[in-house]
């Protein structure tokens, strides 16, 4: 007997979750897809970060949704007693229909990524709200990465456990800390040598809000550079908006891997301005790096914020008030003379958090 986690494609921010559940909660891993369809990342890198070999499923396109076939079969091969879920998709109906119709007994978990603001009706789809509604009273538990969100459900469902978007600390520690010197050589490419730096990571597309970041960067332009990591719809856009300011924020284009992350250690502060967001797991790769990090009030990821300690969670809607954030951060900031690894400012542990949340799956 065998657990089972169905996803719908690895991504990097789900790499040590995945490990984990194979390795401490005896899950095999499936996915719908081989590789992310919004987000072209190098596959082949992020699965020999696996310590499992993940399983793919067979789907079909019914319309505009792919629906799994033999899922009944993988579930009678390895009679789980736990089934993981992707939110409230047609593979999560189509295990709870497995379920009903055949009387099987395993308890199905979703790992659902929603915002409080999303839960309060700024939704990406009607969709989405109304799949919520309907499938929620037939889960056994769920995942839930915004501490807001989790209250909400325990409150009208009696069920939930929050689980936030964040990665293993220990190892992304040691891995901060090796590429010091990459840092290093970053920082003297791009001539930020001694100056204190704002950093952005993203896609640039609207829901980003990355135009507000400019703005409220603008005044602020003699005190530090900005640098935006990310490419998209908007980057054009973007630009001209940095031409006309005059703020000449630091475009690098879109990185990963190593070539991202040790642009974190070159960060003393770290923005995330979204008008939508589901978590934002850039912020945890930005305060486990230490970097000192403002987050909009919308993305899921203000849960892991506490005032004045790692962080500030403001209104994106307001520029002023993010100028307001930058500009106090940036005058505590001292001079920056090297680059070196700094505090982790991240307030959680991987492990300790995974294994209460477990606890709480299996105490339900």
């Amino acid at each position: 007997m065998r657990n089972l986690m169905f996803g719908v494609c690895i991504a990097p921010y789900r790499i040590d979750l995945y490990n984990y559940l194979y390795t401490h909660f005896n899950c095999e891993i499936y996915f719908q897809y081989e590789d992310m369809i919004l987000q072209n990342f190098n596959m082949e890198s992020l699965y020999n970060q696996c310590c499992y070999k993940p399983h793919f499923l067979k789907c079909r396109t019914l319309g505009r949704r792919n629906i799994v076939h033999g899922l009944r079969k993988i579930i009678k091969k390895y009679c789980p007693e736990y089934i993981f879920v992707p939110e409230f998709s047609i593979l999560t109906i189509q295990v709870l229909l497995i379920k009903y119709l055949y009387n099987y007994k395993y308890k199905v978990i979703s790992i659902c990524d929603d915002s409080y603001d999303m839960l309060m009706g700024n939704d990406f789809s009607i969709q989405h709200r109304w799949a919520r509604r309907i499938i929620t009273p037939l889960l056994d538990n769920l995942f839930l990465v915004d501490n807001r969100v989790h209250v909400w459900y325990q409150k009208h469902y009696k069920k939930g456990v929050w689980m936030p978007i964040i990665s293993d600390d220990i190892k992304a520690r040691r891995i901060y800390e090796a590429l010091l010197p990459l840092s290093v050589k970053i920082n003297r490419d791009y001539g930020l040598e001694g100056y204190k730096v704002i950093l952005f990571v993203g896609r640039l597309v609207a829901l980003k809000n990355v135009s507000s970041l400019i703005k409220a960067y603008s005044p602020l332009k003699q005190m530090a550079k900005l640098v935006i990591i990310g490419d998209g719809e908007c980057r054009g856009d973007l630009e001209k908006l940095d031409r006309k300011l005059e703020t000449k924020a630091i475009f690098v284009g879109r990185k990963e891997g190593d070539e991202l992350l040790a642009w974190y250690n070159i960060a003393d502060i770290f923005v995330l301005p979204s008008v939508q967001e589901a978590f934002g797991a850039v912020t945890n790769e930005a305060l486990l790096a230490g970097c000192y990090t403002l987050v909009s009030e919308k993305a899921g990821s203000s849960s892991i914020i506490h005032s004045g300690f790692n962080g500030e969670i403001f209104n994106p809607h307001s520029t002023i008030e993010l100028t307001q954030l930058l500009k106090i951060q940036i005058n505590k900031l001292d001079s920056k003379d090297n680059i070196k690894l700094k505090d982790n400012l991240m307030p959680y542990s991987f492990v300790n958090m995974l294994d209460r949340a477990l606890q709480g799956i299996v105490g339900s």
